[in-house]
């Protein structure tokens, strides 16, 4: 009978683990840079932070084909959205600060707007 997952891991990347094994085999000088970083969840935007220090910033021709298949969780959204409010940023500037279409943020808003 197969092992079942711990109830409170969310299904999904393990993040910690895949930069482990990519500074392990590409960037062993770095490791302890990043060792306290990986032994805990990472969100979102921690992944994009430790990705863009170990392969350096992107071109903007990539990115933009990047944000094409983003995908965000509630978490995420609603960390999104709380930036906005502690801002005080209306949509069109918080969908330029994070890349984001107005109407996604507009969405976003009617969907969890009550929750904020």
């Amino acid at each position: 009978m197969a092992e079942k997952a711990p109830k409170n891991r969310h299904l999904g990347p393990d993040y910690g683990k895949i930069f482990t094994d990519i500074i392990a085999f590409k960037f062993p000088e770095r490791s302890e840079e990043f060792k306290a970083r990986l032994n805990r969840d990472l969100s979102v935007f921690e992944v994009v932070s430790i990705n863009n220090k170990l392969f350096g910033e992107k071109k903007s021709q990539q990115i933009t084909l990047e944000h094409r298949y983003r995908a965000y969780d509630k978490q995420t959204i609603l960390r999104i959205l709380r930036f906005k409010r502690d801002q005080k940023l209306n949509n069109s500037q918080l969908a330029r600060h994070y890349s984001i279409s107005r109407n996604t943020i507009k969405r976003w808003s009617d969907i969890f707007g009550h929750l904020m």
